[in-house]
């Protein structure tokens, strides 16, 4: 299992971005292929010798080619300082973006904007229940006394009660944060 794990095998670049690789691999062959049509002009003005000859392969027998090489995930330092950095062009102009967006936001229905006062009617009358709720418990704790059964019960509505408030002043709070108070 171990053997199976060094046995790796040269990059190959995810298929999402087998796309973005080639086009790589075809800009560094239109750079390779400027270099060498710079330096043969060059070579032919100054009257040196041929790029051809200077690049001549060693005689002898070729060598057999086997598999490409991989490519590397990053570009060697001196092909990307041969690319020109092309300014990147803003596709839409901030202030135009900025204009369709307000635009967008008007036309957006805003369907809890004129149901406020149902929230604040809502959560004035849980508020009140939970009031009524809550003294209904305290004097059924008060007459707990004589009677301990009804302890639990009384405890019960005084916890039910406050739970009312909290959500009456909850609901609404939020009502009126919907209209814009507060």
């Amino acid at each position: 299992m171990a053997e199976d794990r060094r046995d790796t095998k040269g990059f190959e670049p995810p298929p999402w971005e087998r796309a973005a690789f080639e086009e790589l691999r075809r800009k560094r062959e239109a750079a390779a292929a400027d270099r060498d049509l710079s330096e043969a002009v060059d070579a032919l003005r100054t009257g040196t010798e041929e790029p051809a000859e200077r690049q001549a392969p060693p005689s002898g027998p070729e060598p057999e080619v086997s598999a490409p090489a991989p490519m590397r995930a990053e570009p060697p330092a001196e092909s990307l300082a041969e690319e020109p950095a092309a300014p990147e062009k803003p596709a839409l102009e901030e202030h135009r973006v900025t204009a369709m967006l307000a635009e967008l936001a008007a036309l957006e229905p805003q369907p809890m904007r004129e149901l406020w006062m149902v929230e604040v009617g809502a959560g004035v009358f849980l508020a009140l229940l939970g009031l009524s709720v809550l003294v209904w418990g305290l004097v059924g704790g008060a007459r707990a006394v004589s009677s301990p059964e009804a302890a639990p019960f009384a405890l019960v509505m005084i916890v039910f009660g406050a739970s009312f408030i909290a959500l009456g002043l909850w609901l609404g709070r939020r009502g009126l944060r919907n209209r814009g108070v507060g």
